[in-house]
């Protein structure tokens, strides 16, 4: 997995005024480009992709902070860095459905 992916790689300036990795990130998280048509493209792109992405990100935030998240152990068992295959459909390619989770919320 490449969590900066849509990060440009090292020495090449998409921007010059974008130097550090924190704008260049949050630039790319709204981008409206033909290549990554999410939010859409042109005129019709969506105005609330700065809203919607801002909540993404707190979800992930909330859980990643009040949650312990992994892999169940009947899945894993004990590997580290276990990851279940990928399920194609197509061309496209999403989480395998019949993946589980384990999440036990945090004590303080």
């Amino acid at each position: 997995f490449d969590g900066f992916r849509f990060i440009g790689k090292e020495g090449e300036d998409d921007n010059v005024e974008q130097k550090d990795s924190t704008s260049k990130a949050k630039a790319s998280t709204y981008a409206i480009t033909p290549n990554y048509l999410l939010f859409g493209y042109g005129r019709h792109a969506c105005p609330g992709r700065f809203f919607a992405t801002m909540e993404v990100k707190t979800m992930v935030a909330y859980l990643i902070y009040h949650y312990d998240i992994e892999w169940a152990e009947s899945q894993s068992k004990g590997v580290e860095g276990y990851r279940p295959p990928d399920f194609w459909i197509g061309t496209s390619v999403i989480p395998n459905p019949k993946a589980r989770v384990k999440i036990r919320e945090r004590r303080a």
